[in-house]
């Protein structure tokens, strides 16, 4: 009988468990360079080091050639087939923590960690994660969900029928989603517009005193989270819901709809609006955690029942507990 050593078999099963790339070839890139990188079919991950190279691991099709074109500034990737069709192409890219991402694609999961540069990601169907970025970052998915952590810039989401989550990010702040949740957390910064059609809006973070916040639903709740310390003025316009509040306030009553009300000297602008559902101002210590992705589940459902007392009228004493109910 033959006796193989365990050492070996392990280091067998492993390797038979690592993915076994097609195409990996690592390049020289020149410092500032940005990759730019369209994906027919197929996802895209990126990671980081600290190296002026570019390594690319790819899998495809025996027929198809990963090619790399370095002009300038410029790293094109892209794949060519001798038969001139778009092949499905699965990319593993470790590039430079400084080098600047332009990629997307059709059907394609986007997911990006550790870049401290600016990014430019799309997909029409997938998901795009992000944990990074600089300057200034446009993430587009026509169908999938947006995570972002971390990001230090100008930061644009623009999601349709998914939901999006933006955590630790510091800069102006622009989200927008058709049918989907908008969650952000931990945000610093003097500037953020968060819109949505059909969906909850939750938005947590110091408010700059000088600072401008727009928060709009047409079918679903705004909460916010904010700290005691808030010098605000709250324009709330609400059309079928109420507003409640775990703060004391006294609010003036502008039109039919449209209440202000004052946290501290008031100084920063925070308006936010529902057509269908209620508005919460909750301490930060009050709001609920974030929740996993609600794709299969109903979205901005107003939420008609809770406690505490709606504020109704000038000068109102409101306190109020958040229910938790259809928030992301």
């Amino acid at each position: 009988m033959v006796m193989i050593p365990l050492t070996m078999v392990l280091l067998s099963t492993l390797a038979a468990q690592q993915p076994r790339f097609d195409t990996d070839t690592t390049v020289a890139v020149p410092q500032g360079a940005r990759l730019r990188l369209q994906n027919q079919n197929g996802d895209i991950v990126i990671r980081t080091w600290n190296r002026q190279e570019m390594r690319i691991q790819a899998m495809h099709a025996a027929r198809a050639r990963v090619e790399v074109d370095v002009r300038g500034q410029s790293v094109d990737l892209r794949v060519r087939d001798r038969m001139g069709m778009p092949r499905a192409v699965d990319y593993e890219l470790t590039v430079p923590v400084s080098m600047a991402l332009d990629v997307g694609g059709m059907s394609t999961e986007i997911s990006i960690d550790g870049i401290r540069a600016p990014v430019k990601a799309n997909t029409l169907d997938g998901n795009i994660t992000l944990r990074g970025g600089a300057e200034s970052i446009q993430l587009t998915a026509l169908s999938g969900r947006i995570d972002v952590s971390g990001s230090r810039g100008r930061l644009e989401v623009r999601a349709v029928s998914n939901d999006v989550a933006v955590n630790d990010a510091e800069g102006e702040l622009i989200v927008e989603s058709v049918s989907g949740n908008i969650d952000m957390r931990n945000i610093v910064s003097r500037s953020v517009d968060a819109q949505v059609v059909s969906g909850n809006v939750i938005f947590q973070g110091p408010i700059d005193d000088r600072g401008t916040y727009t928060m709009v639903s047409h079918s679903g709740n705004v909460t916010l989270g904010l700290p005691d310390n808030t010098n605000a003025t709250i324009s709330a316009l609400v059309s079928s819901g109420t507003v409640r509040s775990s703060f004391t306030i006294s609010g003036e009553r502008q039109s039919r709809r449209m209440t202000r009300y004052r946290l501290g000297a008031g100084t920063a602008s925070i308006d936010v609006e529902t057509f269908s559902g209620n508005v919460r101002l909750l301490r930060t210590s009050e709001l609920d955690p974030p929740r996993a992705s609600r794709r299969n589940r109903d979205r901005g459902r107003p939420d008609h029942e809770g406690y505490g007392h709606d504020a109704e009228g000038p000068s109102a004493n409101m306190w109020g507990v958040d229910n938790g109910r259809n928030e992301p």
